[in-house]
């Protein structure tokens, strides 16, 4: 019997160990899925407000101003405290935002923060 010892000292270790990562996955996975709506929901958004900085109504030619476009969707960046990259083209504007969501539990077993990247494009549409 006394080469049994401490085996469910291990037993318990592991238990705890398993326990603790799967409420880390649960917790941590879900927050990091709320935290890239959000930004998502911001990259879009950003780009919807560049997308309707449109000139050339009136003639019938479509574009967008890009010096407004891009003023106007970091504007919305900015105010929601997102920093990010604009891209205007003639007919879309593209919002690129990059987070990094650190985790709560899973940090105690060495998974630090995972890195988010969402791009968001808006076209503007005649008719």
């Amino acid at each position: 019997m006394s080469n049994q010892r401490g085996s469910v000292s291990a037993l318990t270790v592991c238990i705890v160990m398993s326990a603790l990562t799967l409420v880390g996955l649960v917790f941590d996975a879900g927050t990091s899925v709320n935290e890239y709506t959000q930004l998502s929901d911001v990259a879009e958004n950003a780009a919807r407000a560049g997308a309707q900085e449109v000139t050339g109504l009136r003639a019938g030619d479509l574009r967008i101003d890009s010096r407004s476009a891009v003023t106007t969707s970091q504007a919305y960046l900015h105010s929601h405290g997102v920093s990010g990259r604009v891209e205007v083209y003639q007919d879309s504007v593209s919002v690129e935002v990059i987070g990094l969501r650190r985790y709560q539990i899973l940090g105690i077993i060495g998974l630090g923060s995972q890195r988010l990247h969402i791009v968001r494009t808006a076209h503007i549409v005649s008719g």
